[in-house]
């Protein structure tokens, strides 16, 4: 089953996305074989990825792991819901900093 994850950035969305990609791989190792990362829509500093349900974890750890700021917003079931919601949410990042 197809999950959809909302993440937003400060740096550019396409590198980013790069490197959250190779960071997963490199997470899951072998059991990565049964995944797959696909970048659905780019709304500003938003980005919407589609994954597995089972690879959730390991897009996560790598967005972590990323030296550049990069946050799961939310994760949602179908790909309309994923689009509103990442049109629709507060900005969580400001041109430089954090915003409350």
């Amino acid at each position: 089953m197809a999950r959809y994850l909302i993440m937003e950035t400060l740096d550019d969305v396409e590198t980013v996305y790069g490197e959250l990609e190779a960071a997963a791989q490199g997470i899951a190792g072998l059991a990565w074989l049964g995944c797959r990362m696909e970048l659905k829509g780019v709304y500003g500093n938003r980005f919407v990825v589609r994954t597995r349900t089972k690879c959730i974890k390991w897009v996560r750890a790598a967005a972590a792991s990323l030296g550049r700021p990069v946050v799961t917003v939310r994760v949602t079931g179908s790909a309309r819901k994923a689009e509103a919601l990442a049109k629709s949410l507060k900005p969580l990042y400001a041109p430089g900093k954090l915003l409350d």
